[in-house]
């Protein structure tokens, strides 16, 4: 790691992490990130990867002091990803297995220091954290639109009669949301072209964003969310 201010490498050196992130504290004091067991010697290169963990880093600590957050030993296969939501509160987990798209979503209050709980715990669909408002979570989904579409669940009522469809299927392929303070921001494939639109917290269409070409690169996506919030200050 290196600090970015003063161009200097940090002491810190995490090993044995495949397939995993970063998701730092909203305070920068560290990061949640995924590893795998060190392998025995003479089997590098040979083994099988099984058993990922999650373990928190804190900064200017060595990783034998890593804290472990969360390990499934009855699923050796499954992976995780982690994301802390943007207001800092909660922990998020998208629960992974192999090359397949579909995935799981478990969460942990961060302030409230309680345990993880399996929110999304069946393999259903590919779920993709959007945001939060506090304990309702949004997500993009494939499931029961193969075009994607946004959802509203209360984490406090998160059985699926109560779950909201916030901005349904269409014709166009929903390829990615993000959430710029109280908006959605929505990149669509229409004809062989991005289009991106924008809806309130209700999934109400606000508008649309003109391209200056028939096409957005995923650059320019990734980096939306930014400028927008540069734009839109509070």
């Amino acid at each position: 790691m290196r600090d970015a201010a003063t161009g200097d490498d940090l002491p810190d050196l995490i090993e044995w992490s495949k397939f995993s992130g970063a998701a730092w504290l909203k305070d920068g004091s560290g990061f949640y990130y995924s590893r795998y067991n060190k392998l025995e010697e003479g089997q590098a290169y040979q083994g099988v990867n099984y058993n990922q963990k999650l373990y928190f880093h804190r900064l200017n600590t060595p990783q034998a002091d890593d804290a472990l957050v969360y390990e499934r030993p009855d699923h050796k296969e499954w992976g995780f990803g982690a994301e802390v939501s943007r207001d800092g509160r909660y922990l998020i987990l998208q629960v992974w297995e192999g090359i397949d798209v579909r995935n799981r979503i478990f969460y942990q209050d961060l302030q409230a220091e309680a345990g993880v709980v399996e929110l999304l715990s069946e393999l259903e669909a590919a779920y993709h954290f959007v945001g939060n408002d506090g304990p309702a979570f949004y997500f993009r989904t494939n499931l029961d639109a193969p075009r994607g579409r946004l959802i509203a669940i209360d984490t406090t009522r998160p059985g699926k009669t109560n779950w909201q469809a916030l901005i349904p299927q269409t014709e166009d392929v929903l390829e990615s949301v993000v959430m710029v303070h109280d908006e959605f921001v929505a990149l669509y494939m229409r004809h062989v072209h991005h289009q991106i639109k924008r809806f309130d917290l209700r999934g109400s269409y606000t508008g649309e964003i003109a391209l200056p070409a028939f096409s957005i690169s995923r650059l320019i996506w990734l980096e939306l969310g930014g400028v927008l919030a540069m734009a839109n200050p509070g």
